[in-house]
């Protein structure tokens, strides 16, 4: 590993332990499905949700910035999922998982990178808004489809979307290596 990558590391391994925990958390909640369960399934996804707008920040505007961000961004995300558990509040939750979908783009067009993964994390992104169209027509997929649900498929693209940044990481760091 090369120094970058040390210095990055907890944000990837927050996003990569993350999403491996999202499965565990939904299988838990599915389970068992009311929202005392649920927190385990938010939990990771707000953590995942973090790391990955760290690891564009530290790739595209400044990774000082984002190591200096990082950690206030997975207690905010801690908060968030606390916060809606004992309140019923989903407004944090909301801006944990929306706002870095939404200032992502913003990032990849206004601070373009050389590493040629912008198609990637642009798929990742993209796999994400279908996931959530996917999860919001979850009744209507199955009555038409009669055999997965939107929230099963939903399931799916989102782990397509970690593999896509699996991709984009992978090649960013065998050009950092070259």
């Amino acid at each position: 590993l090369n120094r970058r990558t040390l210095r990055l590391r907890a944000m990837y391994v927050v996003f990569f332990a993350g999403s491996c925990l999202v499965a565990l958390g939904s299988g838990y909640y599915h389970l068992h499905p009311d929202n005392e369960t649920l927190v385990w399934d938010r939990l990771p996804m707000a953590l995942v949700f973090m790391a990955f707008f760290s690891v564009i920040v530290a790739d595209r505007i400044s990774e000082r910035a984002a190591r200096f961000m990082f950690y206030p961004l997975i207690v905010f995300a801690l908060i968030s999922v606390a916060y809606w558990h004992f309140s019923g509040d989903l407004r944090l939750y909301v801006i944990a998982q929306f706002l870095p979908v939404l200032l992502i783009p913003l990032i990849l067009i206004l601070f373009p990178a050389a590493t040629g993964d912008a198609p990637l994390l642009w798929s990742v992104l993209a796999v994400y808004v279908v996931a959530k169209v996917f999860e919001f027509a979850d009744g209507q997929i199955f009555a038409a489809l009669h055999v997965i649900s939107g929230h099963t498929l939903k399931h799916v693209t989102a782990a397509l979307g970690v593999y896509f940044f699996l991709l984009a990481a992978r090649g960013r760091y065998a050009n950092v290596a070259r």
